[in-house]
Order: structure tokens, then sequence, then C-alpha cells
């Protein structure tokens, strides 16, 4: 499968939340409120009027699989996430349960704000670095922003 840099983005983005929140889909706690999968997935089946056969399509899944994430039973993988927030133009955040307000994938990606000729000539000297030379870069950069905003952690 090719991936075009907004669904790498989303690939990306989708992975991070999963592994910092070391998601369980409500067969834990996590001491913050998120809606379970298998609650937002029934709220989006809902609102859409999408059926079992319609999800597992834009999911690329079985009608089994998705009973299975209604139930609570299973999760879906990063790539079915994916798909169904593509199909829906959803974001993954808000498939996830992570933000009620349901965004836009295409109206965020046509909102971004085009980079200008200096930002496209750091990030070309950026990739030609190599591991230490990313590394210096990214360091100095957070140096930088904490000097701007002394409260930014990162």
């Amino acid at each position: 499968m090719v991936y075009n840099r907004s669904t790498i983005i989303i690939l990306y983005q989708t992975i991070v939340r999963l592994s910092i929140l070391n998601f369980d889909f409500g067969r834990k706690k996590l001491g913050v409120s998120f809606v379970n999968f298998n609650e937002r997935l029934q709220e989006v089946k809902e609102k859409y009027s999408l059926t079992n056969a319609k999800i597992a399509a834009y999911s690329d899944v079985s009608e089994g699989a998705v009973r299975f994430w209604l139930n609570g039973e299973k999760v879906p993988n990063a790539e079915s996430i994916i798909q169904l927030s593509k199909n829906l133009d959803l974001s993954t955040d808000y498939v996830l349960g992570i933000i009620d307000n349901p965004i836009s994938l295409k109206k965020t990606i046509e909102s971004a704000e085009p980079l200008n000729d200096d930002e496209k000539k750091l990030i070309d000297i950026y990739r030609s670095l190599d591991d230490d030379g990313k590394a210096v870069v990214k360091a100095e950069a957070v140096k930088e922003r904490r000097r701007d905003n002394p409260n930014v952690n990162r």
C-alpha cells in the first residue's frame, strides 16, 4: 500500500497516541475521561446512519470484527482506525474518543498554513543531516522554544 503525506501523519499521530496513552479501550481506567472506543464507534454509527457492513468496508475488515469492536471485545489496529477515519473524514482523535469534536480531516489539511521558503530550506537541511546532526538540531530547537516560553516541557 502506498501512503501519501497526510496518511503518514495520521498514522504517526495515531500510533503515538496509542502508545503514550497505553490505550486499553476501557479495560483499565487511565485517570482521565476518554470515551471507550466501542462507545464512540456506536455514536458514529448512529450519527452517520452506518451499518456494520459499511463500517467494515470503511475499515477494510469483516463485519464480525466490527461486532467485536462494538461489543468492546476487541480493538482495531491502527490501520483500521486510520481507514475508518479517512473514509468518514473524521480525526483519529475523535474516532478513538480522545476528543469530542468531530474534526474534519479535509478541512484541517486544507486549512494548514503552507510552508514558506525559509521553512522549506530548514526542512531540506534537516533531512540532509545524519542522526547525530538531527539530535543536535532538535535539542537546540527545544532550548529555543523554552527560552521563548519557559512553560514548554518539550
